[in-house]
């Protein structure tokens, strides 16, 4: 299996720690299966700086060239940008994404919930621009209603994810206040309706866990639950090499 990484690398190194667990477990049943994980933070330069385009597009290209390899028969995209970038620059791709993975635990653990889609702000602004927050919303055929934030709700959102990735000093610190910035995202998404958080960012599930959110009485009132983007990689995987297909192969079954 190709593994495209969270370009925060603590993120990529959690969904790896956490797939190869279920993989290998009793019930898991695939203790011979191989993980290869490329995760290369280039792709998010372009965010920054409009100048490292070109490097942001030649870290893409070579991701994609490692996911081409003959003796890798499936592929999983651990990266919201990365998948968008490459979706952006051509035919559609058979890459698992984050938003398939989490679309799918919606409409299986959480159908007709209100639902808060907490990613990255290109995410969201590639929801619109290129589609996929209708498709998101339309998931084989379910209708998945999901809230959209104020700029100031996506701009904590995104500084949350920003200490997630690249703490400022001392991780755990870093990772404390991109919590609080996170519950305060929920705090609002919730206060709109909203009942099921979708954490369609690896990083973000580092800073924010269920155990937090029913800390808060307002939003334990409120039966507000989450949905882990990792676990929901990592089960959609799981559940594609039980069944020995895959929607997603690199090469013909």
């Amino acid at each position: 299996v190709g593994l495209v990484g969270g370009m925060g690398p603590v993120a990529g190194a959690e969904f790896g720690r956490r797939l190869s667990r279920v993989l290998q477990s009793e019930a898991g049943g695939f203790e011979d299966v191989k993980l290869l994980m490329l995760s290369d933070p280039t792709t998010e330069q372009w965010k920054e700086h409009t100048s490292d385009i070109p490097a942001s597009t030649q870290a893409t290209l070579q991701i994609l060239s490692f996911l081409s390899k003959p003796y890798l028969r499936h592929s999983c995209v651990a990266s919201n940008t990365f998948h968008l970038i490459t979706a952006a620059s051509g035919p559609p791709k058979p890459l698992l994404s984050i938003f398939d993975a989490c679309a799918d635990g919606l409409v299986e653990a959480h159908p007709g919930k209100k639902v808060a889609l907490l990613c990255t702000t290109p995410s969201m602004q590639w929801a619109d621009s290129y589609g996929y927050g209708s498709k998101f919303a339309g998931h084989k055929g379910h209708r998945i209603e999901w809230v959209r934030p104020t700029d100031e709700i996506q701009g904590k959102t995104m500084r949350g994810i920003t200490l997630v990735k690249n703490p400022a000093g001392n991780v755990k610190e870093s990772q404390e206040k991109a919590g609080e910035l996170f519950m305060d995202v929920v705090r609002w998404y919730a206060d709109q309706g909203a009942t099921v958080m979708a954490l369609c960012c690896t990083e973000i599930p580092l800073a924010l866990t269920q155990a937090r959110v029913d800390d808060d009485p307002h939003l334990k009132e409120k039966g507000v639950k989450l949905l882990d983007s990792v676990d929901a990689l990592v089960g959609y995987l799981h559940s594609a090499l039980v069944n020995r297909t895959s929607v997603y192969p690199l090469v013909a079954e």
